[in-house]
């Protein structure tokens, strides 16, 4: 364990920011849920430029701790692909960075969070999408067959309240 006593803080270090960038990325997963329910469709794009930063920060740690697993493979005598999520938690177990096992399993739940909560996301757009269309559909279908406004302009009545309150 010599060769990686310079390491593990390495890795400690990294996993730390991983797991507090997953929690940012999480933040946003959630106020994209907050602005689907309110329909605020304009809080869209704040929120993806917001993501987009902090998946690039992932994708710049994701290489440092690449390269810092590398590094620990070496010394332990390991390829890169023998060191495996497993073989790493039960070096890390034996080694003398304690807390470095859990803090792996922590960013593994978090990162299986964020998917998940994604993953909701995704299908309630869905769910608010087939509604809207739901919605059209049903409006065009009550229109009257010869357009909702007369050729002067007035709005043509058809059954139940007018969709339309304006001309265009």
């Amino acid at each position: 364990m010599t060769g990686t006593s310079s390491i593990l803080p390495q890795l400690a270090e990294v996993l730390t920011r991983e797991e507090a960038a997953c929690e940012q990325l999480l933040a946003t997963v959630h106020r994209e849920r907050a602005a689907i329910r309110r329909l605020a469709i304009q809080d869209f794009g704040t929120i993806n430029d917001q993501r987009l930063v902090i998946l690039r920060q992932l994708e710049g740690l994701e290489r440092e701790r690449r390269t810092v697993l590398g590094r620990a493979a070496a010394a332990w005598g390991l390829s890169e692909q023998q060191l495996t999520l497993q073989v790493l938690a039960e070096r890390l177990k034996e080694s003398a960075a304690p807390g470095l096992d859990q803090r792996l399993v922590r960013l593994a739940k978090t990162l299986r969070t964020v998917r998940e909560e994604i993953a909701f996301n995704a299908r309630l757009i869905e769910t608010v999408q087939g509604f809207i269309a739901h919605v059209l559909s049903a409006w065009t279908d009550a229109a009257p067959a010869d357009g909702l406004y007369s050729l002067a302009g007035g709005r043509r009545g058809f059954g139940g309240a007018a969709f339309v309150e304006q001309r265009g």
